[in-house]
């Protein structure tokens, strides 16, 4: 059998175990799981959980397309501001000393999280280096707890030079670029195949700190709605008083009501006034 013949025919018995999959005539058999390395191709789509059988579709060349599978393109890398701020203060220490801008260098470390994220510990390490205004020269090797680095580069340089792809980001898993105050670029090296890795961008972000979900807001209301729950205070008649023999409502504020003297207040026996009264809705 040719090698065309049996790609055919490997192609062939993956399209048959797909229908098989979603129609649910082939069930899964644990056993299928380990690998002894004599697994052809329809042996190892076979040996594929249910759930990613599911995800298999067949292309237009006839290859199986996980489509659960998702490409990318760069890799998220999370600071914490506290870690950041360390490197500025590195910065301006190594200003001060030697009165102009010099490259620098430290040591990271960082572990990939659950979602794929490269997270940085606080922890870093300034090495033993020489440093010129465009140069960083390590004169230590870093502990095997450190798998990272950063360094400066002068304000103008935003991108790793030749010296930095072949020296520095070779030789760490992930490198750090840091210029005008802010982590400008970053790489990781993802290995792939006899001692050779493919470099993937990273993009740095700060961490979001830790915040308390169950914050209590009901304090907290629109001027609009506080106008409307406060209560609206008006004149209000509290008596009445005999001005020239004529009956006058005492009208005053509440903040000012006081209780008025017996003297003042209205006869409301008298027929006369009945109905003056009664307007008034005393």
């Amino acid at each position: 059998m040719t090698a065309d013949e049996e790609l055919a025919l490997i192609k062939s018995e993956q399209s048959n175990i797909k229908e098989d999959v979603l129609s649910g005539d082939l069930e899964y058999d644990p056993s299928l799981d380990e690998d002894d390395g004599t697994s052809t191709a329809a042996d190892i789509v076979e040996s594929n959980t249910m759930d990613d059988l599911k995800n298999l579709n067949i292309s237009h060349s006839g290859e199986i397309i996980n489509t659960a599978m998702v490409p990318v393109d760069k890799i998220t890398c999370l600071m914490s501001r506290e870690l950041f701020f360390n490197i500025q203060e590195i910065e301006r220490k190594v200003r001060e000393k030697f009165r102009s801008d010099q490259e620098f260098s430290i040591f990271l470390h960082g572990d990939f999280n659950n979602d794929g994220e490269l997270v940085l510990s606080d922890t870093y390490y300034i090495p033993k280096q020489t440093v010129g205004p465009a140069s960083v020269d390590y004169k230590e090797e870093p502990h095997s707890f450190y798998n990272g680095c950063l360094h400066r580069h002068p304000n103008s340089c935003t991108s790793f030079s030749s010296t930095d792809k072949r020296y520095i980001n070779s030789n760490f898993m992930f490198s750090l670029l840091y210029v005008n105050q802010k982590i400008h670029t970053g790489i990781i090296n993802i290995p792939y195949y006899n001692n050779r890795r493919i470099q993937v961008p990273l993009s740095t972000e700060f961490m979001r700190p830790n915040v308390e979900e169950d914050i209590d807001i009901d304090n907290i209301c629109r001027f609009q709605e506080i106008k409307e729950k406060k209560e609206i205070k008006t004149p209000k008649i509290t008596g009445f008083q005999n001005k020239g023999g004529v009956i006058m409502p005492h009208v005053v504020s509440p903040s000012l009501f006081t209780e008025l003297e017996d003297d003042v207040k209205p006869d409301i026996t008298d027929p006369e006034q009945e109905e003056f009264f009664r307007y008034l809705g005393v």
